[in-house]
């Protein structure tokens, strides 16, 4: 699928449109070629349906997903005047951030790497009368489960709206970095668990690519970036929110008193100036 991909970004590069009018029947076959195959042979283990329905189905689920929504975006663009695309481009990012508050269990569920409920979302004989979820798009018993669909759907739109910001900056003028990286080394040496809380803490403000990076990629970011190996990040959250005899925020609370000091002592430095400056008079 990959190679037919690369095959038609080349061809219809001119094109958005007919690059996505094309690229939707490359990944709807992929996704046929994929049915059938786990319909005849099926899943040696629960684990192995699991991890099937929770990644790789959504991989391929999401690219189909996000292509019909950009074609659906492109088609109905209005003029080319800036104020109105911008406009549009914003209000289509809204409409997707309404998606994931009316799902916010299984947005959460899905952003924080959760897995405590896996066999009631991604086995596909799972009863879900005990489970609250949006009516599935695919109904075919042998190829869904329960979240499948909704994992494929916040995959595209999170990707969608990643399309929408850079869009939405570039008519603001506003530019773009092309930089891949700095040429030295910064290696992390304090505990990986403070590494985790400083992410945790720049996702849930929503500072990095408008708030759309998912924590999982806060954290690879600071693996590959500090040379440090922190693991899965719903784990890792669960050591900070059980923290008992201590505050969970106990590496950003340390941040807050050294910052505090600094403060204070440039304070009183420039106070001993200035008393010193007087008495010079």
């Amino acid at each position: 699928m990959v190679d037919k991909l690369n095959d038609v970004n080349v061809k219809f590069r001119d094109s958005n449109l007919a690059h996505m009018t094309n690229s939707i029947p490359v990944i709807r076959k992929a996704l046929t070629d994929l049915k059938a195959l786990v319909i005849k042979h099926g899943f040696d283990t629960p684990e192995s349906e699991i991890y099937f329905f929770k990644v790789i189905k959504p991989k391929f689920y999401a690219l189909q997903i996000y292509y019909v929504e950009l074609f659906t975006l492109e088609n109905n663009k209005p003029p080319s005047a800036i104020e109105m695309l911008i406009a549009y481009y914003e209000g289509e990012v809204a409409l997707n951030q309404r998606f994931f508050a009316q799902n916010k269990f299984m947005f959460e569920y899905y952003k924080l790497g959760m897995h405590q409920l896996d066999k009631a979302f991604f086995l596909r004989n799972a009863k879900d009368e005990d489970i609250v979820l949006p009516a599935i798009a695919e109904l075919n018993s042998e190829f869904t489960t329960n979240g499948d669909y909704i994992f494929s759907k916040f995959n595209a739109l999170e990707r969608l709206n990643n399309e929408l910001l850079q869009r939405i900056d570039a008519l603001k003028g506003y530019p773009i970095s092309t930089q891949t990286g700095t040429t030295f080394k910064l290696q992390w040496t304090g505990e990986a668990i403070n590494v985790v809380e400083l992410a945790y803490g720049i996702w849930l403000t929503g500072q990095l690519n408008h708030g759309n990076a998912t924590i999982s990629e806060i954290i690879a970011f600071f693996e590959e970036k500090f040379t440090i190996k922190i693991g899965r990040p719903y784990r890792r959250w669960t050591e900070i929110s059980q923290r008992k005899q201590i505050s969970t925020t106990k590496y950003i609370d340390q941040l807050k008193v050294a910052i505090d000091k600094r403060i204070d002592e440039e304070l009183s430095l420039k106070r001993k100036k200035s008393k010193n400056n007087q008495l010079d008079l």
